[in-house]
């Protein structure tokens, strides 16, 4: 799984051993924002691909079903599609690719505290995409590569990681 790293602030934090952990009731995302026909679509044909396991963890229901996002374990991994662009990414920010799909993370809970909850999201596909992953469930190399795939057919490349 090739994960490259942009910035001086890359670490191994990011790929500690996964945990395996058992799964609760319906995971509660927000309403969906508006967005435009040919995000929503590509949201909702990437939705439809997504894997019933991320790794070792199991999907779960999300409320309410119209969400646009998908869930996994127990605390859950969760993917949103159609999130706007993170706070804090400029030109300058890190960018973790992974099997060519780059993605943000905040340096302080990315790199600094690997036992921290971290939010990623994609900076090199649109709509962008956020993955949220509770610390327990770090590292996140491994849902980023098998996510990869999916990204590259349902999303629109919007350049690489620089």
């Amino acid at each position: 799984m090739p994960v490259r790293a942009r910035g001086a602030r890359a670490s191994a934090a990011l790929l500690a051993p996964l945990t395996l952990v058992g799964c609760g009731g319906p995971v509660e995302l927000g309403a969906p924002p508006e967005l435009p026909r040919a995000d929503a679509a590509a949201c909702a044909d990437l939705l439809a691909a997504l894997p019933d396991t991320l790794g070792d963890l199991e999907r779960r229901d999300v409320e309410p079903a119209a969400a646009r996002g998908a869930a996994w374990g127990d605390p859950a991994v969760v993917l949103t599609c159609g999130v706007g662009v993170p706070e804090g990414f400029d030109a300058f920010s890190p960018c973790e690719e992974a099997d060519g799909v780059g993605w943000y993370a905040a340096p302080v809970a990315a790199y600094e505290d690997p036992t921290a909850d971290v939010v990623l999201t994609t900076v090199t596909a649109e709509p962008r995409l956020r993955l949220e992953v509770p610390g327990s469930q770090r590292p996140p190399a491994g849902y980023l590569s098998r996510l990869a795939p999916l990204v590259r057919e349902h999303l629109r490349a919007t350049g690489p990681c620089v």
